[in-house]
């Protein structure tokens, strides 16, 4: 079955990340079962934590990119802007969950949210960080991500009270690494006015996607220059904007393929191609076979 996050306008990611009653997700997962071996730029405002088991990946964090490999483990703090994709077409398999920050610190001002939860996730200077293999810290979290998986794929009496106490001990792990990282606190403003400049342009790119657009509104959604705002988008998501454009109507198409209930030159212009044959080109660059292909592979 091929994964999918799905966002709103906005890039928010609408997948659920537990309930209400407990929030908290936890999956093992495998980079191929996305299109194109990758997922898109999304955020959630709850916390993630991610352990690679097998493989490699690369890991985009707001302008942080991160090359994993087995045995690291990432964290990356509420509303930040992340995307993952295969490492030279390598795949990656991981145990990644999301969760709540109120599971650790429980209700607003209390000691634990004053002193360990709050100063972290209300800095711009701490997005993300990586444990790499073969340090303590390293260790310590490779072990309890394990234990919360097996809870969490198990669910025995007091799963949820084992999870959370784990969760804690998490954190004092990475409140230990944000501690370390706070005097180099540098350019967190710069980056943060940035992120946010990369945020528009994407969610005018997703909004506008079946329409013809040109550098010059890209670049005016987010009130910068052409120039810089290439700069930003290159350096941040290791693609041009035009790319980002391309990949997405080829995604944004795949619905309608399988859908059968439309022509390919209809698909080519719902999705805001000039052409079915430009559509196909594109097509077949990004997925490696013709639009009619795929149609006929999936829905066979």
């Amino acid at each position: 079955m091929i994964r999918e996050i799905i966002t709103d306008k906005n890039m928010l990611e609408l997948n659920p990340h537990g309930d209400y009653g407990f929030p908290f997700y936890l999956i093992n997962v495998t980079l191929s079962a996305y299109q194109f071996g990758r997922f898109n730029c999304h955020w959630h405002p709850e916390l993630e934590i991610a352990c690679i088991l097998e493989g490699t990946m690369t890991y985009q964090v707001n302008q942080n990119h991160y090359h994993l490999v087995k045995g690291d483990c990432l964290f990356v703090n509420s509303n930040a802007l992340h995307s993952g994709c295969m490492y030279e077409h390598n795949d990656c398999r991981y145990i990644v969950s999301t969760f709540n920050p109120s599971l650790i610190y429980g209700y607003e001002k209390s000691a634990i949210d004053t002193n360990y939860t709050f100063p972290m996730l209300n800095t711009d200077n701490f997005s993300s960080c990586v444990l790499q293999e073969g340090t303590k810290a390293n260790a310590t979290f490779q072990a309890i991500m394990k234990e919360m998986a097996a809870y969490y794929t198990d669910r025995p009496v007091c799963h949820e009270l084992h999870i959370k106490s784990r969760l804690c001990e998490l954190w004092a792990v990475l409140y230990e690494e944000f501690r370390q990282r706070e005097n180099s606190a540098g350019a967190g403003l710069s980056e943060a006015k940035q992120i946010s400049r990369l945020k528009n342009a994407i969610i005018f790119i997703h909004s506008n996607y079946t329409e013809p657009i040109t550098l010059d509104e890209m670049a005016e959604s987010c009130h910068t220059s052409k120039s810089e705002f290439c700069r930003i988008f290159k350096k941040t998501l290791h693609q041009t904007p035009f790319e980002y454009l391309l990949r997405y109507r080829i995604q944004k198409s795949l619905s309608l393929l399988v859908s059968d209930t439309c022509t390919i030159t209809e698909i080519a212009n719902q999705v805001g191609f000039s052409g079915s044959s430009y559509y196909s080109e594109v097509f077949r660059k990004y997925m490696h076979c013709s639009p009619r292909e795929y149609k006929k592979n999936m829905i066979k």
